[in-house]
């Protein structure tokens, strides 16, 4: 965990010119070094993400420390709310992204080392947690104009419950292991009222589900006499059994169940080294027809609203997946400048968040309906080149497989933000198209306004703008 400072410029005799140990004692990991124009990135483990300006080098200052002590492994997105537990600062966290900065405190101590998070309504919010002698408990907090209010709390001691989920309007207290499930109700004081309980298989668990399914019912995975079952229960009291089938008719490896809509689910499942869903129709009772299927190599689904996003292990690489033609089909894709596991969207403040295992972006956006479906557009893709440059530099952007985009412009602005040049596509030498076709575009600027005359010296700003939204900015230096 030292760096180790290297002169380049001659590249046949590289000179080593300082070795930095300030971040002696401390562990990382690979991809954990992120150059971004010139500022450096460096992710720990065991501290905050630094901030250090490559300008300066080869003297390595930290300007800044930003992510809460580091990784984001386990945890929970509720928007605008990220849960999540540190194990490193032995804290339960939370980041609240309704503000432009956004904001992020402690909720409570705990060694825990997962977070199970939900929303039981709009104004409650609750996650279960365990302190260091095993002792578990649910923590409720109630939502005020958007903001948890830690006067409005309370943590509920409990037994033999290691899991926590909505469960309708009520909310359900899970003991896996001994396949029982507690009902309860939260009172306005955020006390509990027993309502019913029922016994289940060993190992249940409650079943994910996006926005498209309706509340009345819960799908409930467990193991029954060896056989991995699914049990399906009314959310009505007395919580009557609908109905129930098998997983393993559909392979012995299938570990996951989700819930996609009212008649079509989701088995995931691994076989050896790769991971593969199958997308199912379902009709009560116990009617279940294959569609798709689709093998995931190094990485694997999850549920956000009306999409799947499908992540790859180590890379940064996000696919956003829809089901809605009865076969996975991607929507479109993404490639993000870390490792990323999860990726969410907020589409009234036209922003996308992913989160990796050391620190959540934030990414300005546009969002495109493809196929009803709203998907981001996001501009990380642009570059010049050469920068600095005289008299002229190629600057590239990459569009994605979108075919609802129309256009695309790249503007250039000098350091006052007065408008130089405005470059359009489609245009002539692009086609005819009255859409933009996908993949990588660039024009050349030969440091000229809109009217062919030759600007000054200096640094101007380049922004990508997509059907008329800016969605990314470099800055470029003309040399003369």
């Amino acid at each position: 965990t030292k760096f180790w400072i290297y002169d380049i410029s001659d590249l046949s005799f590289p000179q080593l010119v300082d070795i930095d140990s300030q971040f002696y004692g401390g562990t990382s990991s690979k991809n954990s070094l992120l150059l971004n124009d010139d500022n450096i990135y460096y992710s720990r483990c065991d501290r905050n993400i630094c901030l250090m300006n490559a300008d300066e080098l080869p003297d390595l200052n930290v300007i800044d420390e930003i992510g809460n002590y580091g990784q984001f492994i386990y945890y929970d997105y509720l928007y605008p709310f990220l849960i999540y537990s540190n194990y490193y600062t032995e804290a339960i966290r939370v980041t609240d992204f309704s503000n432009t900065n956004p904001i992020s405190f402690e909720l409570l101590e705990s060694a825990n080392t997962f977070v199970s998070s939900f929303y039981i309504t709009e104004d409650i919010i609750g996650f279960f947690v365990e302190d260091d002698f095993s002792q578990k408990y649910l923590n409720l907090y109630s939502i005020d104009q958007g903001n948890i209010n830690f006067e409005t709390s309370n943590l509920l001691p409990l037994s033999n419950f290691e899991e926590v989920a909505k469960f309708g309007d009520y909310i359900a207290l899970i003991a896996e292991d001994d396949g029982e499930i507690q009902v309860c109700e939260i009172n306005q004081d955020l006390t509990l009222d027993y309502v019913h309980q029922f016994s289940t298989g060993e190992d249940c668990r409650i079943v994910e589900q996006t926005n498209q399914c309706s509340q009345d019912q819960v799908f409930v995975t467990s193991e029954i006499n060896n056989e991995n079952v699914v049990t399906i229960y009314s959310t009505q009291y007395p919580f009557d059994e609908v109905d129930s089938f098998s997983l393993d008719q559909y392979g012995s490896y299938i570990s996951r169940l989700y819930r996609l809509s009212n008649d079509r689910i989701l088995m995931f499942g691994w076989d050896f080294l790769e991971g593969f869903n199958i997308l199912a129709e379902y009709n009560a009772p116990d009617d279940i027809q294959i569609l798709d299927n689709h093998t995931i190599y190094n990485g694997r689904f999850r549920l956000h609203n009306d999409v799947l996003v499908k992540s790859r292990n180590s890379s940064g690489e996000i696919e956003f997946v829809s089901w809605d033609s009865d076969q996975f089909e991607i929507l479109g894709s993404h490639e993000f400048e870390l490792e990323t596991a999860d990726c969410f969207f907020d589409y009234d403040n036209n922003k996308t968040y992913t989160i990796g295992r050391y620190n959540i972006q934030e990414y300005s956006c546009d969002f495109v309906s493809v196929k009803d479906h709203q998907i981001p557009v996001i501009g990380t893709y642009l570059s010049n080149h050469p920068n600095p440059f005289n008299p002229s530099t190629e600057i590239s952007f990459q569009i994605s497989d979108y075919s609802e985009i129309e256009s695309a412009e790249i503007v250039i602005y000098n350091i006052k933000g007065q408008k130089v040049k405005v470059f359009t596509f489609p245009n002539g030498s692009l086609g005819t198209s009255d859409q933009l076709s996908s993949g990588q575009h660039s024009i050349t600027w030969d440091g000229t306004d809109q009217n062919n005359q030759v600007v000054s010296s200096g640094v101007y700003f380049y922004q990508l703008e997509v059907d008329g939204k800016a969605v990314a900015s470099k800055k470029c230096l003309l040399l003369k």
